[in-house]
């Protein structure tokens, strides 16, 4: 009897040292086509040999965020053949991401290059603060994590991983935080340049910081006297060129950003995770993307001081007009 329990557990430690050599034999193309609840996904990449190649080199070394077959009926109407490519791109990543390695404010750089990020490559960001479940761009949840194959790991995700519009729409689509910068871009005209304009980097005032300047102050900047003031301290919060947070905290001194208007004294402390903007601005919303470039919300209004002297002559305008 003591015997037949020792080989029993014996046995069953080497079919538990086994189960994931079997797996690991297979490679990542293998995985997806041999799993039920990814049959879509297989039959996407197979008409593509672009990915069959990619999936099969036995020297590869990536991780593929899979979209379950129960995230593809969630389409209303499927996108055309050369996007559904680019989606496909999206949602692989170079080097084997283990799940205990995909943190809260994690950018993965994916296997999407963009010409409005000038050839770069677009990233995803990893959320996982607010329910404790690992997010991708805010909405598509990790449901089974770490299928290992031998030159890659397999997540599978529950919705598609989609590309985010241009920084514009992206903040567009955020009005709780951003509505009154939008309003200022399209009244000021400058909505066309985070539109269109590609690799920008945005430090976008939140509604909170536009309620910090007071009615009398908007009032001011809102008008057509006040319009030229708005326009030059909106472009302060517009740099031509990518910054994401990773490399602002790379920075051990403080450094400056050229915005379309002014240059910015970024402060920013890894250890503490803040960034500060001109002593006056803190990023309190980090690493937004889009698809020409990163959005940062900040909690004050840059470049707009000289309109606290304008504020009364405004008034003074509007009585004598009156």
């Amino acid at each position: 009897m003591k015997l037949f329990l020792i080989a029993s557990i014996v046995n069953a430690i080497v079919l538990n040292f086994q189960q994931p050599l079997k797996v690991k034999e297979q490679t990542l193309l293998q995985v997806i086509q041999s799993r039920p609840d990814l049959v879509v996904l297989g039959q996407l990449l197979a008409e593509r040999p672009e990915f069959e190649t990619a999936l099969s080199d036995p020297n590869a070394d990536l991780t593929v965020f899979a979209p379950l077959d129960s995230a593809f009926s969630k389409i209303g109407h499927p996108p055309p053949p050369e996007a559904v490519t680019e989606i496909l791109f999206y949602h692989l990543v170079n080097g084997t991401i283990p799940s205990s390695n995909l943190l809260d404010g994690d950018l993965l750089e994916s296997g999407l290059t963009l010409e409005s990020l000038d050839g770069q490559n677009q990233v995803i960001k990893v959320t996982t603060k607010d329910t404790g479940l690992i997010t991708l761009n805010y909405h598509s949840v990790v449901h089974e994590s770490d299928i290992v194959a031998s030159n890659g790991v397999i997540h599978t995700v529950e919705k598609i991983v989609l590309p985010p519009p241009s920084l514009f729409f992206t903040a567009a689509h955020l009005p709780l935080k951003y509505a009154g910068f939008i309003l200022a871009l399209k009244y000021t005209g400058l909505d066309d340049i985070v539109r269109s304009q590609n690799s920008l980097t945005v430090f976008a005032p939140t509604n909170k910081a536009f309620q910090q300047l007071g009615w009398a102050k908007l009032r001011f900047l809102f008008s057509p006297a006040g319009k030229r003031i708005l326009t030059t301290g909106l472009k302060s919060h517009i740099a031509p060129k990518i910054l994401y947070t990773e490399t602002a905290f790379a920075h051990t001194l403080p450094f400056v950003v050229q915005t379309l208007n002014i240059p910015l004294l970024v402060k920013a402390d890894a250890k503490a995770k803040t960034i500060l903007l001109n002593g006056i601005a803190h990023v309190e919303d980090f690493d937004v993307i889009g698809a020409n470039g990163v959005l940062h919300g900040i909690d004050s209004f840059i470049g707009v001081d000289s309109a606290d002297d304008q504020v009364p002559d405004d008034w003074v305008h509007i009585l004598n007009k009156n």
